[in-house]
């Protein structure tokens, strides 16, 4: 719809037949929902913005709660884990249970303790999925809005190749 003074206007109609003195009458209803409408549309331009940030890397971009629960990923930290576990991770699930191993939580839950102490670190590991790579990973903690932690967010990032020409340099 639009108002007189030509701005466009989002509404939700309801309507219902009744009787009305014997007679069959349209009742109808009408609430302006614009501003919901525009928020709604900030949310998805806001996701879509994130989606093209996480998505424009090779490096793995993942996020988890104070629970440890899977919160959001990138396609190269999806099939990094497809890779591990022979299934994607659904929004929700513990990144600490199985089907990962209890080595893996080992690993990872004092990372993820760190992060959501406050700390902001990287930590350099040896690739599981290719033989001899090394990874960084950085892990930073999540603040809400009301300055507490919300979560922890992580990066690994191939530096395999950085390594090795640190170690020429140092052989040179």
């Amino acid at each position: 719809l639009h108002t007189k003074r030509g701005e466009e206007m989002h509404t939700l109609l309801a309507a219902e037949i009744v009787d009305f003195e014997d007679e069959p009458c349209l009742l109808s209803s009408t609430v302006d929902i614009t501003e919901r409408k525009q928020l709604a549309d900030a949310l998805a331009a806001g996701k879509a913005r994130l989606r093209a940030v996480i998505e424009n890397t090779d490096d793995s971009v993942w996020s988890v709660d104070v629970g440890y629960r899977f919160l959001a990923g990138n396609s190269v930290f999806a099939r990094s884990v497809q890779q591990q576990i022979g299934r994607p991770l659904a929004v929700g699930d513990c990144v600490l249970d199985a089907p990962f191993p209890l080595s893996a939580r080992d690993f990872w839950q004092p990372l993820y303790d760190r992060a959501l102490a406050g700390e902001s670190f990287m930590v350099e590991m040896l690739s599981s999925l290719r033989s001899g790579g090394t990874l960084a990973c950085y892990m930073n903690p999540i603040y809400a809005a009301d300055g507490t932690i919300a979560g922890v967010s992580g990066r690994t990032t191939d530096i395999t190749e950085l390594k090795l020409y640190q170690q020429l340099l140092q052989d040179a």
